[in-house]
């Protein structure tokens, strides 16, 4: 199995999951991997106009990534 690398980030040398990918990939895991990743890279307006990854990597709030990804789970399950 393959795991981008763009979820990952370095922390006094140890590799962990960054902040929000969890939350996102838990909002919408009843999506298929190609969804979520193209999720990940795609500019939102609710982000202002970032994508969830560059959120992420500016240290944004978490809390609004979470809302954003259950907005997107609404979206998608329609």
């Amino acid at each position: 199995m393959l795991y981008p690398l763009a979820q990952f980030v370095k922390r006094d040398g140890v590799v962990v999951v960054r902040d929000g990918v969890l939350r996102m990939l838990e909002a919408l895991r009843e999506q298929d991997s190609w969804t979520v990743a193209v999720l990940l890279h795609t500019p939102a307006a609710e982000l202002d106009g970032l994508t969830p990854l560059q959120w992420m990597r500016e240290g944004r709030p978490v809390e609004v990534l979470a809302e954003y990804a259950k907005v997107l789970r609404r979206e998608l399950s329609r």
